[in-house]
């Protein structure tokens, strides 16, 4: 075999070693970056949970204040138009307290539910 020969033929496997180590980058950067988006979209269906939580909650929590204010109302002028108004307060927080457990229930991050119930009480 001449030089040149083994000249080319070192090439060529030098060309294909390259080609496959450039293969093999592509591969695993693809992958990282397909993890990456993963985690990401991960994060972005935790803090949208957590954030229609907290806003429910709040809308609970005025609606509990309603409430009391309807009772005292109630309680001081003995008028009922404050008990019909308590009792679609109290309607509306059931409501609230039944699809707040569904989204307690089918929360996507292990451990929320806990938390929540503990910042509720």
């Amino acid at each position: 075999m001449s030089l040149r020969n083994k000249m080319l033929a070192s090439f060529a496997v030098l060309i294909a070693l390259i080609a496959l180590v450039v293969w093999w980058y592509e591969g695993a950067v693809s992958e990282s970056v397909q993890g990456i988006e993963d985690t990401r979209e991960n994060y972005e269906r935790v803090i949208t949970t957590t954030l229609a939580k907290r806003a429910m909650a709040q809308d609970m929590q005025g609606l509990m204040l309603q409430a009391r204010r309807n009772e005292k109302d109630f309680l001081l002028r003995f008028d009922l138009k404050y008990r019909d108004q308590n009792k679609g307060v109290v309607v509306d927080f059931e409501k609230y307290g039944a699809d707040l457990q569904k989204l307690i229930d089918t929360a996507p991050e292990a451990g929320e539910a806990e938390s929540l119930r503990e910042i509720l009480k």
